[in-house]
């Protein structure tokens, strides 16, 4: 059975990316139910039609921006977005259906969905290893190459951390291939927003493990996570985000 996810008072529901505000809380309850492409209407809201934009947001309407994104927690009617976002974005490794299913439903607390007018464009999925729950270990990052460019796996990764289910975590940890340099460049740039030191191993070796068939996986692990470091990484990638936001604002 896949447990209701517990929001702590006053905890921002989910997050929006519109304009040059970057990524700000907002406080409208979605709980774990999808939000419908009605909801997410193609123009940019403005304050006064909703009540999930948190005050002093710059909404104004920018034709050039790639409208609103929202970070929410996936709920298992999302699985199938999910499966079909993966495949879209290679070398990521693509795997059962159900086990996007899965990771949607009972381990839908440590991970994150990214939308854009009902469209899924971004996923992170993670969880706490039960022999060591001290981390958050991040299996796999995809960010849809429609948003890419804005930050936007980095913010992922920052309102993640911030999770009710991530928030006594102390250490992140992942795997990355040798070649994987987007993948490098996401969680070194995760631990410089957090001033948080980066160590790295072999874990799954390519010829012990993979019999040949996969490169070595490197466990890369960024900590602590204690709370003003979290604080700061918060910061710091929204203000990379709005960066972003703007240098495409520029170029258009």
């Amino acid at each position: 059975m896949s447990r209701r996810l517990n929001f702590g008072a006053g905890r921002p529901r989910f997050w929006v990316l519109n304009g040059e505000s970057g990524f700000k809380p907002g406080h409208r309850n979605f709980g774990s139910r999808s939000i419908s492409s009605d909801e997410e209407n193609a123009r940019p809201e403005t304050a006064g039609e909703r009540n999930d934009i948190a005050p002093g947001i710059d909404t104004a309407p920018r034709a050039s921006l790639p409208g609103t994104i929202r970070l929410r927690p996936p709920a298992a009617d999302d699985g199938a977005a999910v499966h079909r976002l993966i495949a879209a974005c290679p070398p990521l490794d693509t795997n059962s259906l159900y086990c996007n299913l899965l990771q949607c439903s009972h381990f839908g607390g440590t991970c994150v969905l990214a939308e854009r007018g009902g469209e899924v464009v971004g996923w992170i999925s993670g969880y706490r290893p039960p022999q060591d729950p001290r981390q958050l270990f991040v299996w796999q990052v995809a960010v849809h190459p429609s948003a890419r460019g804005i930050g936007l796996g980095g913010r992922m990764l920052a309102w993640l951390i911030e999770r009710p289910d991530a928030a006594d975590a102390a250490v992140l940890t992942t795997t990355i291939t040798e070649a994987n340099s987007a993948s490098w460049g996401l969680f070194r740039g995760l631990a410089r927003s957090l001033g948080a030191e980066v160590q790295s191993r072999p874990l799954f070796v390519r010829e012990r493990h993979f019999d040949g068939a996969h490169d070595t996986e490197h466990l890369v692990s960024i900590g602590p996570l204690d709370a003003k470091n979290r604080a700061a990484s918060t910061r710091n990638v929204a203000a990379r985000a709005v960066e972003a936001v703007r240098a495409i604002k520029e170029e258009a």
